[in-house]
């Protein structure tokens, strides 16, 4: 029997169409009650969940770190991030500085801007807006139906079909701290096979918002058929790289923080690098190889000594032997060169490839390593994957980061920050070219006869506020 959380109370049993209906016509009722919830109430809310998700001897935080490890086959300290991550993305501070940067103001989320002169706006949250998560994140899922929350949206998880625990437990967790119960009511985490059940359709037609986190198949899924007057946003499949300057090609930091972000997540995050691009223009490649050979040595050191390696199928370290294969052959035709553990263990894969064009890794901490004269030519051998690209970690002097930068995002890359940012970020940064908050919203409008074109816009609503017209 499935286990669903649905609008503060457990169940067990399979969704039926029926009862999405009846769960959407549920939400449906509960809109009004959390549109007149203060934003300040949603975040000190969960602000008081944050404080036990980020305690590592709290009996919640040890049930689920165990979870993850048995759900995601991460090690425990990948866990330990994810939850780490988790916390923080929940936290007062974090949320409050997200959504100044997207609104100007805390404020922002909940009140008319504006003048006279150029109308009045304000946001509203959409209504109820289904979040479904990618099968292979335990928390991506989450952090959406976060953000669906502190726009005081009534939300529904479809939880990662790989770790659907967490969020029953962030779920109930969120109602055991919520002392009126309305806000733990808001979000919904419910399961169901989405490879074969059409349950996607009936959300589809209800509600306000769908937003989808995976892969191209469930990305199509939900653009077909969409109601017409559903919101969708996407946040489909990426690929990254990093880009390593010739001045910063030596320094054993570059080597370490590239080793770092191939680790984190175990490289399955969007984020991830999977191809480095080096600035060698040698006749003999020896500043790449010698690079390289730095760069298992890191990749081994933090295996051995922060993140290890998580448990691999069997269906990976097959994938992964056949790739080391192909390298090994190129290798033998002098157009690669392959670096690997002494005793070929799976956590290090390092394959120099002469051939510049960007071509995805198959993960498991495999990255391609690509020499190129100039940064600043990369665009050519990025395009095939045009639209695809997300981050773009960048090794460069300070005064050549932005000309870099530059070509890259014309390139389409959304998204360029340092190698050892690559799996952060800020808060209200763009995520996929989309703000996030933003999207939860809807924008409404109000234009005042009458009112006098040059005023004090602060004194004129203070003496005359907006919500009593």
């Amino acid at each position: 029997m499935r286990p669903q959380w649905i609008l503060g109370r457990e169940e067990h049993g399979d969704l039926t169409a029926d009862r999405v209906r009846d769960l959407v016509r549920e939400a449906r009722d509960l809109r009004e009650a959390m549109r007149a919830v203060p934003v300040a109430e949603v975040l000190a809310w969960l602000e008081r969940a944050s404080v036990r998700w980020r305690d590592p001897a709290d009996a919640w935080t040890r049930e689920n770190l165990e979870m993850l490890v048995r759900e995601m086959g991460c090690s425990t300290e990948m866990a330990r991030l994810e939850l780490e991550a988790l916390a923080t993305v929940s936290s007062q501070a974090y949320l409050e500085a997200k959504i100044v940067a997207e609104f100007g103001a805390v404020e922002g989320l909940e009140s008319w801007s504006g003048s006279p002169v150029t109308g009045f706006r304000r946001p509203h949250p959409r209504g109820v807006v289904l979040h479904v998560a990618a099968g292979n994140s335990a928390t991506g899922g989450l952090l959406s139906a976060i953000e669906g929350l502190v726009t005081r949206n009534v939300n529904v998880l479809k939880a990662a079909s790989g770790a659907p625990t967490l969020a029953l437990g962030v779920a109930r967790q969120l109602a055991e701290v919520d002392p009126g119960g309305v806000l733990s009511r808001a979000l919904s985490v419910v399961t169901w096979p989405g490879a074969t059940s059409d349950l996607h359709r009936t959300f589809q037609q209800l509600v306000e918002a769908i937003v989808v986190w995976g892969g191209e198949d469930t990305a199509r899924a939900y653009r077909e058929g969409l109601g017409p007057d559903t919101h969708l946003v996407v946040y489909g499949p990426k690929a990254s790289f990093a880009a390593i300057a010739r001045e910063h090609l030596e320094d054993p930091l570059t080597a370490r923080d590239l080793a770092r972000a191939i680790a984190l997540f175990d490289q399955s995050a969007c984020s991830s690098p999977q191809v480095c691009y080096v600035e060698d223009d040698s006749a003999d490649a020896a500043p790449t190889r010698a690079f390289c050979a730095r760069l298992l040595e890191a990749l081994e050191e933090v295996h051995a000594r922060e993140l290890p390696q998580g448990a691999l199928s069997q269906a990976e370290r097959a994938e992964l032997t056949k790739e080391r294969e192909m390298a090994r052959f190129a290798a033998a035709q002098g157009e690669a060169g392959l670096w690997i553990p002494a005793d070929r263990a799976p956590h290090a894969t390092v394959w120099y490839d002469e051939d510049p064009t960007f071509l995805p890794s198959p993960l498991m901490r495999t990255i391609r390593v690509k020499r190129v004269p100039d940064l600043g030519g990369l665009a050519p051998h990025l395009a095939p994957y045009e639209g695809s690209l997300q981050t773009a970690g960048l090794s460069a002097p300070a005064g050549r980061m932005l000309a870099v930068a530059d070509g890259l995002i014309a390139a389409g890359v959304h998204r360029v920050t340092t190698i050892a940012g690559m799996s952060g970020g800020s808060p209200g940064e763009p995520h996929d070219g989309h703000l996030g908050l933003q999207e939860l919203v809807r924008w409404a409008s109000v234009e005042i006869p009458g009112a006098p074109d040059r005023f004090d816009a602060r004194e004129w609503l203070a003496a005359e506020p907006l919500d009593d017209l």
